[in-house]
């Protein structure tokens, strides 16, 4: 692993060759290579948003994986972050996009987190050690559940409880960036791109 000095002077060199960073405009047979933002974009944000829409398939139903919903998140933040570094691009318009991204991702943090929580701590409860299964033990200790066993179950009936109203909560959150309307929005967002300012 490099040290920060290292990282350090090879950005430096790297800065002192400006013509490194620049992507080619062509093949060695002289075609043309897309290499403007307007040019390259709008695959870019297809390729986020069919990451996202392909989840569609997997959260339908009564019984949708706390996993998958993670995977969902990573993809949607993603697409926010690509509408974010390209925002000053693509105009104050994509502010409502990014909001609803970050609504969704943010809902699906907590939904996360809430299922860990309740893991843990049924894990607890059962073992008398804070760890998952399959993961290493935070304490090499094996404690028993002596301290507040009844505050212990409390905390867990709330977090599963919090569970539970983030997961009938979710399809609201999902409808909105799946909606017809949400891809128009993306879709002018693009054609944006190509008007002359």
């Amino acid at each position: 692993m490099k040290s920060t000095a290292v990282l350090k002077k090879d950005f430096s060199e790297f800065l002192d060759f400006p013509e490194t960073w620049t992507l080619p405009t062509s093949t060695e047979k002289h075609d043309s290579l897309p290499h403007r933002v307007k040019d390259v974009l709008p695959s870019i944000l297809y390729a986020r948003l069919a990451d996202i829409s392909a989840y569609s398939e997997w959260l339908e139903g009564p019984y949708v994986s706390i996993e998958r919903l993670h995977r969902l998140r990573i993809a949607a933040k993603g697409l926010r972050y690509t509408l974010e570094f390209f925002e000053s691009v693509l105009g104050k318009e994509v502010e409502g996009l990014i909001k609803d991204f970050k609504v969704l991702q943010d809902h699906l943090g907590d939904l996360h987190d809430a299922a860990v929580a309740t893991e843990m701590l049924g894990a607890y409860l059962k073992t008398g050690a804070w760890e998952l299964p399959g993961s290493e033990k935070v304490s090499n200790e094996k404690k028993q559940v002596t301290e507040n066993p009844e505050g212990i179950e409390a905390y867990l009936a709330y977090r599963e409880a919090e569970l539970l109203t983030l997961l009938d909560t979710f399809p609201e959150a999902w409808e909105k960036v799946q909606t017809g309307e949400f891809r128009k929005e993306i879709e002018s967002e693009i054609r944006s791109l190509y008007e002359v300012h």
